[in-house]
């Protein structure tokens, strides 16, 4: 069972953010859809496992109980109709996994990070089956098989691209997930003994021994696969909501997460009922112009924009941010101390413990404790939120697993 995008955009490659842009495919004015995108994988979150549906979520009443699935128990349905589109969907590829995981460790994002490693592994078996090696084969983009190169497209690939009408629609494929970036390179050493651990976890649950070749990349064995594509997830899943006010379960959009960051953007995305996301134009915005959404909320002040964009390992440069004159400072101030020796003699980033001025933050404090008390606020903030270059998370993301 395949997922999809219906889109109104282009896209172009950027060597600023070093992988595919985002930009208008016509004159777009205040309210125009850009993108409207189903799930590649979701999970619901821990606190509302058994609660909600898992194609629907539709929530359990009083007097009405949830199905679930009779083998792995970790799975739950209003309805056999959703069962059985779930488990044409995704389910009959984990549910052994499932049964067979300590129920501890299918917690938080390690969930979609197993949804996702299966389901991304079984496109690229059925895509090689269903290979031609034809005319069309040169002008169809695939991510580098060089794990620490995700390639570039060429300009007839880019055109290829752009050339059905407009809208089109996109069938997920596992190029899409792949083109996402992972920055395992910047995770620190803790988290990458972490990623190795789930990932070795994951494959001894499905008889795969981690020293053995991966199954896509050709200069990595399968462990170092797993912690790629986990990577991945983590870097790039999105907190979203089918109700008002709280977060209910976490996704992955691969098409939605082409829009890139800017503390001025022109895009805002919401969500729909069905679990899909939805991009709408916020202003007008001309043939060809970049479109931007904002990672973190619109209303901090640049020191907690800053720093909630260093999750992304990456500083704003936008008009709003390159206005704020003691803000450049500190930026610039951050650059020039990038990169430190530590006393163990490895390179360590100051951008992962960097302290602001603590002058700046009366303003900043006031508007972060507002935010969290204030019902109203976190609406507006969690329908305004993004990722970075290829990545995609939402403003309260706040990673459970691992912090990359």
């Amino acid at each position: 069972m395949s997922t999809e995008s219906i889109e109104f955009f282009n896209i172009e490659w950027s060597n600023k953010y070093d992988g595919f842009n985002a930009i208008a495919a016509k004159d777009l004015k205040p309210g125009d859809v850009i993108i409207h995108e189903h799930q590649f994988a979701q999970q619901i979150l821990s606190q509302f496992q058994g609660q909600m549906c898992e194609i629907c979520y539709k929530e359990v009443k009083e007097g009405f109980a949830m199905k679930w699935c009779a083998r792995c128990k970790q799975a739950f349905y209003c309805s056999k109709q959703c069962q059985i589109k779930h488990w044409n969907l995704i389910h009959k590829f984990e549910c052994k996994v499932f049964e067979k995981a300590e129920p501890g460790l299918l917690m938080q994002t390690i969930r979609i990070s197993f949804r996702v490693y299966l389901r991304t592994m079984n496109m690229i078996m059925n895509e090689n089956k269903q290979k031609d090696q034809n005319s069309m084969e040169a002008k169809q983009f695939k991510v580098s098989k060089n794990i620490l190169d995700r390639g570039k497209p060429t300009e007839t690939q880019i055109e290829n691209m752009n050339s059905s009408p407009l809208p089109r629609k996109h069938i997920h494929t596992s190029n899409d997930f792949l083109s996402l970036l992972s920055h395992l390179d910047k995770a620190s050493h803790q988290n990458k003994i972490g990623l190795q651990f789930v990932s070795s976890r994951l494959l001894q649950l499905l008889g795969i021994n981690p020293s053995s070749p991966a199954r896509y990349y050709q200069n990595a064995n399968a462990v170092v696969e797993a912690s790629e594509i986990i990577a991945k997830v983590i870097n790039n899943f999105e907190n979203c909501t089918c109700k008002e006010t709280q977060d209910h379960y976490i996704a992955i959009f691969p098409r939605l997460a082409l829009i890139n960051h800017s503390c001025y953007p022109n895009v805002k995305h919401t969500y729909c009922t069905d679990g899909s996301a939805l991009a709408i134009a916020t202003k007008e915005i001309k043939k060809g112009e970049s479109l931007f959404v904002s990672y973190v909320g619109l209303k901090y002040p640049f020191s907690i924009r800053q720093k909630k964009l260093l999750h992304w390992h990456f500083s704003c440069d936008c008009e709003r941010c390159i206005k704020n004159i003691e803000g450049q400072l500190i930026l610039k101030e951050m650059e020039e101390n990038k990169k430190k020796v530590g006393q163990d003699g490895q390179t360590i980033s100051i951008y992962n413990d960097y302290k602001f001025p603590s002058d700046m933050y009366g303003d900043a404090l006031y508007s972060y404790i507002v935010s969290i008390f204030n019902p109203l606020e976190q609406l507006v903030q969690g329908s305004i939120s993004k990722r970075k270059g290829q990545g995609f998370k939402a403003t309260r993301i706040g990673s459970r697993f691992l912090n990359l």
